[in-house]
């Protein structure tokens, strides 16, 4: 049969669980790399994915996801993999703040397509918004409140109308 992508989650705490769930539901072959070996076998288990070594082995991945704290917040110096190898196509870090992590300046300098967490974050405002209030938010609203909060430049470019 067809294999999907071979996505490798970084941590093995609550956001890497919903990761691991979406990955899976949608074919991807899905392998666990914790610091903690333990706990990345206990999340594999529970959900039937692979738990891997840490750090991910060479050429084991073409989707990595950060779902770690490190590069978050005022840490975004702070990465998981610190000298790592980058030979995947694609790093969606979870993380957001000002300024790009080093895990997503890591694997840009690499040549990998880089995604951080903030639509994420954006996303979450939109549809919480709308489940408190029964109204969609005006557009781009979250976003402008999100860049504002983080005190970062908003760099989308505005259509249009």
């Amino acid at each position: 049969g067809q294999h999907g992508a071979r996505a490798a989650v970084l941590g093995a705490g609550g956001a890497a669980r919903a990761v691991v769930v979406a990955l899976a539901s949608r074919g991807a072959e899905v392998s666990v790399h914790a610091r903690r070996r333990d706990q990345a076998m206990e999340l594999c288990e529970e959900l039937g994915a692979h738990a891997g070594s840490w750090p991910p082995a060479d050429g084991s991945w073409d989707l990595l996801v950060n779902t770690t704290p490190l590069g978050g917040g005022g840490a975004r110096d702070e990465t998981p993999l610190p000298g790592g190898r980058f030979d995947g196509r694609l790093v969606y870090d979870l993380t957001y703040g000002a300024g790009t992590s080093a895990l997503l300046r890591d694997a840009a300098a690499a040549g990998c397509r880089t995604l951080d967490g903030l639509p994420m974050l954006i996303a979450q405002a939109e549809r919480q918004f709308e489940w408190w209030t029964g109204r969609r938010p005006a557009e781009g609203v979250m976003r402008r409140a999100a860049a504002e909060r983080l005190g970062i430049r908003e760099t989308v470019s505005h259509p249009v109308s």
